[in-house]
């Protein structure tokens, strides 16, 4: 009886180890040529000499990019960054980050005067822009605003890009770009990979100095809130 139980354990694992290996190949060497266009024939990227500027049909005209920061692929998840620092690092804590901490004050960016100086600064200045530094202007990170819209004039769909588990986002004129999940870093771990999706705006949340607006997805839901600026998360730029 132990044997056919263990039998049908092992049938089981091995009929459901395809889905959880799904959402972990994102490994550098991966130089498959890019398709130009997703499963459902919807428009990406026109060839594999990333970045793409990306038209979704936006009422503002924002284009976005087709890969993150650091990526080499739209499915690769690149770097990721602290609020208001430009390069990735080891450990994401208030004792690395770039702006100071809570004990020691911040020294930029600090919407609140009980807390190191009031500057009123809200919007990431082209210098402390993750997306400007790496990829040069007219690059940036998109604001919390930009990002609604992005929200609100598309259509969303947790999928799997070439193996990546991630975000299909679909324009209204058949355009699409995809966001991998590629979790975040907290301290010097990274949580969620292949689970969840962090992408940093470039605002600052407004009712403290401690956090920045970000976008949020998993399988289910996708949306935009706020979280702690000194953790690491992903960047994908626009224009």
């Amino acid at each position: 009886m132990k044997q056919v139980k263990l039998i049908i354990i092992s049938l089981i694992m091995w009929s459901i180890s395809p889905m959880l290996q799904s959402c972990d190949k994102n490994d550098d060497d991966n130089d498959r040529q890019q398709d130009t266009t997703f499963n459902d024939g919807s428009i990406k990227c026109p060839d594999s000499n990333h970045p793409h500027m990306i038209d979704l049909g936006l009422p503002s005209g924002t284009k976005w990019a087709c890969c993150n920061v650091g990526a080499s692929a739209p499915e690769k998840y690149g770097n990721q960054y602290a609020w208001g620092e430009v390069q990735p690092k080891s450990m994401y804590d208030w004792d690395t980050y770039r702006w100071g901490s809570v004990q020691d004050k911040l020294t930029k960016y600090n919407t609140r005067s009980d807390h190191g100086t009031l500057d009123g600064i809200i919007t990431l200045d082209a210098s402390d822009d993750a997306a400007t530094v790496n990829w040069g202007a007219p690059w940036r990170m998109p604001s919390v605003t930009e990002i609604e819209e992005l929200l609100n004039k598309t259509t969303s769909n947790w999928t799997i890009e070439n193996g990546v588990c991630g975000l299909k986002i679909s324009g209204s004129n058949g355009c699409s770009i995809f966001l991998p999940a590629a979790g975040g870093h907290w301290y010097s771990d990274l949580y969620y990979s292949g689970l969840r999706g962090y992408y940093w705006s470039s605002t600052l949340f407004l009712d403290g100095p401690y956090d920045a607006y970000y976008l949020y997805f998993n399988y289910s839901d996708v949306y935009w809130y706020n979280s702690n600026r000194l953790s690491g998360q992903s960047v994908r730029p626009v224009r």
